[in-house]
Formats: C-alpha cells, sequence, structure tokens
C-alpha cells in the first residue's frame, strides 16, 4: 500500500504531511498539519493551498520522492521498456495531476498522475510511468520555475 502525504510551502520551507479539511479550488489558504522539511512536527498552520501536492507513490532513481508539482528529467523508452538500444534523449517534464477527463483527443484516461513534457519540439504527456529510464527530480514548478521554460 502507497504512503499518502502531501506537501505544501509557507514562503520558504516545505511541510509534509496532510490538509486538515477537504480543499476546494475557491480556498486560498488550508490549515496543514504534519512536519517540515527539518523533521519538526506541527499541530496547524495556515499555508497557500496552490503550492499543495500530492506524493505519487514514485521515487526517482536516487530514492527522492516524486510529488505533484515537481519537475523531472527522465528518458523515456521508444518500444522495449529498459533496452538500452532504444532510449531516446533526455527530457523534461512536470509532474500533474489528470483527473481522468477526456483531453482532447478520442481517449478517455483514468485519473493518474501524469508527466507533461515541456519542450517544444514534441508536447505531449505520458501515462504510462513504466517508460520512463532513469527518472531524476531536478526541481518544481514552485522553487524552479525557469526549468519550465524548454530544452
Amino acid at each position: 500500500m502507497r504512503k499518502i502525504v502531501f506537501r505544501i510551502k509557507d514562503i520558504d520551507i516545505w511541510y509534509y504531511g496532510f490538509p486538515l479539511r477537504k480543499v476546494r479550488p475557491e480556498d486560498l489558504y488550508i490549515s496543514f498539519q504534519g512536519e517540515d522539511e527539518n523533521g519538526n512536527s506541527f499541530y496547524s498552520i495556515s499555508v497557500d493551498v496552490k503550492t499543495l501536492g500530492q506524493f505519487t507513490g514514485l521515487c526517482d532513481k536516487n530514492g527522492k520522492e516524486i510529488y505533484e508539482g515537481d519537475i523531472i528529467l527522465t528518458q523515456p523508452i521508444k518500444t522495449k521498456p529498459y533496452s538500452k538500444n532504444t532510449k531516446t534523449k533526455k527530457r523534461v517534464g512536470k509532474v500533474v495531476w489528470n483527473s481522468g477527463k477526456r483531453d482532447g483527443s478520442s481517449v478517455i484516461t483514468e485519473p493518474s498522475f501524469i508527466v507533461e513534457f515541456i519542450d517544444k519540439e514534441n508536447d505531449y504527456r505520458c501515462w504510462n510511468w513504466s517508460l520512463f529510464y532513469d527518472c531524476e527530480v531536478i526541481g518544481n514548478i514552485h522553487d524552479n520555475p525557469e526549468l519550465l521554460k524548454g530544452e
């Protein structure tokens, strides 16, 4: 069973834990409990809801947890997963939540975390996490927005 945890940022500190009530789109701030990035516990703080991201249940090649809003560097596989003969160039993408709605094509996807690749020549979304080779978290959309400018 995967660990369910969220992270949220307040000024310069990341907190890990749980929202104390349901988050609604109109919320600006929510109460949150858990611990900060240094392991200090807290009961309740009020933080900006725009930085809230859920843990995907996956870790990168260095063992770092991957959260919604993370920016990753990865190497998609063309045909045979994990085959060194079919690796493509490394690409930058951001981890987002896909609510399972139709994406403009005829495909209706299940709710899941996906990667949106941001390079200009191949802008597409990837739903299959097993297609990645050597995924690495290189930042997130809140601390490192400059990484989203493309390759």
